[in-house]
């Protein structure tokens, strides 16, 4: 009996060390599960991809400006923006949007084709704050969703009578796009509306 004791107790021993040590491997194995997940998280939110293909058409509508095409100008800002300026001028929406639209497509008689090309991409989503205390003069009701810092290199054709008066270092700037309602927008250097910043 006391040999049959012995044996069971023995097991007992056996067993719960086994499951001492099944439960040491399933913590390491929860531990480094969330190790690389956070590790994982920590990487997306540093090397996060910018979604250059969904921003571009943003800038790429300057460049069609640039040369007096102004059948998509209301998309340079978000609606919120739109109203907001509206009101701030005691007129309708569309007619501030004609009459923007108008003085910028004067730019057609200068400049006979336009190119934007995006050179350099970085994160820019530690500024979202200080962009919207900056916009919000314009006492519009919008969020900033996520930003970019973009450099822009331009290729254009001029018309002949203003080739002398173009500055060949005038190649390049230096802007944001940011997000809003799922659209895309331009801000200039100082988180302005691009549009606007004349």
């Amino acid at each position: 009996m006391k040999k049959l004791l012995a044996i069971l107790l023995a097991l007992c021993m056996v067993m719960s060390l086994a499951a001492c040590g099944a439960e040491d491997k399933d913590d390491d194995k929860d531990e480094k599960k969330t190790e690389a997940a956070e590790s994982v998280d920590k990487e997306d939110k540093e090397d996060k991809k910018a979604p250059e293909d969904e921003f571009t058409p943003a800038v790429e509508l300057y460049a069609d400006i640039l040369t007096g095409d102004v059948s998509d100008f209301a998309k340079t800002l978000p609606a919120a923006m739109w109203e907001a300026l509206a009101d701030g001028n005691n007129t309708t929406e569309d007619d501030i949007i004609d009459q923007l639209a108008s003085a910028y497509s004067l730019f057609g008689g200068i400049f006979l084709a336009a190119d934007a090309e995006i050179v350099d991409v970085e994160n820019a989503s530690d500024e979202i704050a200080d962009m919207e205390e900056a916009l919000s003069k314009y006492q519009a009701d919008f969020e900033i969703e996520d930003a970019y810092a973009i450099e822009v290199k331009w290729t254009y054709e001029v018309a002949e009578e203003y080739k002398d008066q173009m500055d060949a270092s005038d190649d390049a700037d230096n802007w944001y796009v940011i997000s809003v309602d799922g659209e895309w927008y331009v801000l200039s250097e100082s988180y302005e509306w691009n549009i606007l910043d004349v």
